[in-house]
């Protein structure tokens, strides 16, 4: 079995950036790091697992532009 995390960042409008720079190289050290937390007390081997990375940008009234980004370590 595979597990995939999937880091989530929504986004109206551009001013502050695009919603995949949001993903800094220690946000990606952050969560990974989570993500080895979270298999130890669980059991999981984290060699199975991926980090993924969904950006979702509002462009107008019911349109969205969604950028997906695999395996992002």
């Amino acid at each position: 079995e595979f597990w995939r995390f999937v880091e989530v960042k929504y986004r109206e409008s551009t001013v502050f950036g695009y919603p995949e720079d949001s993903m800094t190289p220690k946000k990606i050290k952050t969560l990974l790091r989570a993500i080895e937390f979270y298999c130890l007390k669980n059991a999981i081997d984290y060699s199975q697992t991926r980090l993924d990375f969904l950006g979702i940008l509002l462009l107008s009234t019911r349109e969205y532009e969604y950028r997906l980004v695999e395996d992002v370590n």
